[in-house]
C-alpha cells in the first residue's frame, strides 16, 4: 500500500494511523514520512483516542485519506478529520445498504467507495484495492506517471533485531525451528493446550526440530492484560509438557512467549521451516516472511484471510500471477461453524467441538502438507 503511495505522489509527505504495538515494523518503511499512534493504553479504540487522533490529523491538513478498515470508529475519525478526498475499502454486502458509513459519516464530502468481494482473500481484496486507488489517482494532475514497480510485500527490521534472534539461535544451536503460537484473544480461536503439549511431542520425535512457543501480544507493556494471559497460556503448556512428556520434549522447547517484541518475532520468523498457530495475525507475519504456515481454524471462517503468494516472483504484481498458497487450514466442517467473524469468549453451544474434535493427529497430517509448500 504505502510503495503504491509513494510511486504515485513521489514528494508527497505520506502518514499513517496505527496501534503502537504495529507501528515497530512500519519505523523502518522508506514509503512512510510519519507513523500517528494510538494511546499505549489498553483502551486502542476509545473516543477519547479517537478525539486526540482527529486533532492531529486535522492539523496535518491532509490531501487524501484511504480508509482501510471498516469499523464505525475509524469512519468516526475519517469523517471529522476534515480531509477533501476519502477512499474506502468497502465489503461488497455493505453496498447497497444504508449504513450510517455512507449515510453519515461521508455525507457532503468527496468519498469514493471502493467496494470489496468478501468471497475472495484478504491479499486479494487488498490488491484489487490498491489498483483501483492507482486507477482513480491517474485522473489527478498531481499524480506521478512513473513507470510502476513490481509490488513486493516484505517487512523492514533493525541490524539490533536480526543480530538478537541469531544470536539466540546459535547459543542454543538451534536450525530451522517449528515456531507455534498458541495465543488468541479469543477462547474459541485457541486450540486446546493439551493437543499442543501432544502435537510438540510429535514434530520433535519426526521432524528433530526444536519448538520455539511464542505470541503475538509483542512482548511488552503496551497491552499488559493481553501479555498477561499470553504467559499464563504458556506456562500452562509447558506444564504440561513437563508433567505428561518425556524429558527430551521439554528440553526440546523453548518458551519465547511475552518475550520477543514484535520486530525480534519478524527476524525469527525467516528462520523457521515452519509456523503453526491459531487463526492470529502472525500468519500475515509469516507470509511476508515467505515461510509456510499451517492455521488451527476454530470458530472464524479463515478461508477470506488466506495470504496468497507467487512461489516463482514472491510479489504481488498482480492478481492475475500464478499464486499457491503458503498456508493449510485445519477446520472441521460443522453445522455451527462459523458462528463469529472474530472470535468469541466461550462458546455459544458450549461443545466446542470445531476445537476438540481437531486432534493432534489431524494437525500433523496438516503440518505435512505444510511443508510440502517450501
Amino acid at each position: 500500500m504505502f510503495q503504491i503511495c509513494r510511486e504515485i505522489f513521489p514528494s508527497t509527505k505520506i502518514s499513517v494511523i496505527v496501534r503502537p504495538e504495529f507501528s515497530v515494523i512500519l519505523e523502518k518503511n522508506p514509503n512512510i514520512d510519519k507513523i500517528i499512534t494510538r494511546d499505549k493504553g489498553s483502551k486502542y479504540h476509545g473516543l477519547n483516542t479517537s478525539y486526540k487522533i482527529i486533532r492531529q490529523v486535522r492539523l496535518e491538513k491532509f490531501d487524501s485519506m484511504l480508509v482501510l478498515e471498516h469499523s464505525i470508529l475509524d469512519s468516526l475519525i475519517a469523517k471529522f478529520v476534515n480531509i477533501p478526498n476519502k477512499i474506502t475499502n468497502c465489503f461488497s454486502y455493505l453496498e447497497n445498504k444504508p449504513l450510517l458509513l455512507s449515510s453519515f459519516f461521508f455525507k457532503n464530502t468527496n468519498h469514493h467507495k471502493i467496494i470489496r468481494d468478501v468471497k475472495k482473500s484478504e491479499i486479494e481484496g487488498l490488491v484489487a484495492f490498491i489498483h483501483t486507488v492507482r486507477k482513480f489517482y491517474k485522473k489527478n494532475s498531481k499524480a506521478s506517471s512513473a513507470k510502476k514497480n513490481p509490488l513486493s510485500l516484505s517487512i523492514q527490521l533493525e541490524a539490533e533485531a536480526k543480530s538478537k534472534i541469531s544470536e539466540f539461535l546459535n547459543s542454543n544451536n538451534i536450525q530451522r525451528p517449528i515456531i507455534i503460537d498458541i495465543y488468541s484473544n479469543y477462547y474459541t480461536k485457541r486450540w486446546p493446550l493439551w493437543f499442543y503439549s501432544v502435537l510438540i511431542r510429535k514434530l520433535i520425535k519426526e521432524y528433530r526440530s526444536k519448538i520455539l512457543i511464542v505470541g503475538n501480544s509483542t512482548g511488552n507493556s503496551i497491552n499488559p492484560k493481553a501479555n498477561s494471559l499470553e504467559r499464563k497460556l504458556a506456562k500452562r503448556l509447558m506444564q504440561y509438557i513437563k508433567i505428561f512428556q518425556e524429558p527430551w520434549v521439554e528440553e526440546n522447547s523453548y518458551d519465547l512467549s511475552g518475550q520477543l517484541p514484535l520486530t525480534e518475532l519478524c527476524a525469527l520468523l525467516p528462520k523457521a521451516k515452519l509456523l503453526i498457530a491459531n487463526d492470529t495475525s502472525t500468519i500475515s507475519l509469516a507470509f511476508a516472511s515467505a515461510i509456510p504456515s499451517l492455521v488451527i481454524c476454530g470458530s472464524t471462517l479463515f478461508e477470506r484471510g488466506i495470504p496468497l503468494i507467487s512461489k516463482k516472483f514472491r510479489s504481488l504484481n498482480s492478481i492475475r500471477d500464478t499464486i499457491e498458497p503458503l498456508v493449510i487450514t485445519l477446520q472441521k466442517d460443522l453445522p455451527c461453524h462459523p458462528c463469529t467473524i472474530h472470535g468469541n469468549h466461550k462458546c455459544p453451544l458450549s461443545h466446542f467441538q470445531c476445537m476438540k474434535s481437531l486432534l493432534p493427529k489431524d494437525v500433523l497430517i496438516g503440518v505435512r502438507q505444510a511443508l510440502t509448500l517450501t
